[in-house]
């Protein structure tokens, strides 16, 4: 049976066996120490047993003259665990736990041609919006 836990410094014990294709990476202890002890951020995890096999990484946009907004940086789900409900259920619980912190807006990207991403966002009732994305190395 699958369960979500969210992970803090206190449950960071559950990263210790996780199953392959759930992180773009392997996690480095230093930055998973700075990312806890940011409290914007938000990670769930989806557990089979002591395995974690799916991830929904967040950030909590607080803004100075609106609601604060969710952003669903990556959700990823183990290619051993796919089209069980996984991802739905880990998007799911962070809608819910957006509202708890006041958030009016849940939002997130994929690339066009991420067909299991798209069809599972449509599957979800979201609105598709045409954004133009830039980014810069540092």
């Amino acid at each position: 049976m699958i369960s979500l836990r969210i992970i803090t410094s206190e449950t960071a014990d559950l990263l210790a066996r996780i199953a392959p294709g759930v992180f773009d990476h392997p996690l480095k202890p230093e930055h998973l120490s700075e990312f806890l002890a940011d409290p914007a951020q938000h990670l769930t995890v989806a557990m089979d047993g002591a395995l974690v096999v799916g991830q929904l990484k967040a950030v909590l946009h607080r803004h100075p003259d609106k609601s604060p907004s969710l952003y669903v940086e990556e959700l990823g789900v183990s290619p051993t665990h796919q089209r069980r409900g996984i991802a739905k259920d880990l998007f799911l619980h962070a809608k819910s736990y957006a509202a708890t912190l006041g958030a009016r807006e849940i939002w997130l990207a994929t690339e066009p041609d991420n067909t299991a991403a798209n069809a599972l966002y449509k599957s979800l009732d979201l609105s598709p919006e045409h954004v133009v994305v830039y980014s810069a190395g540092l």
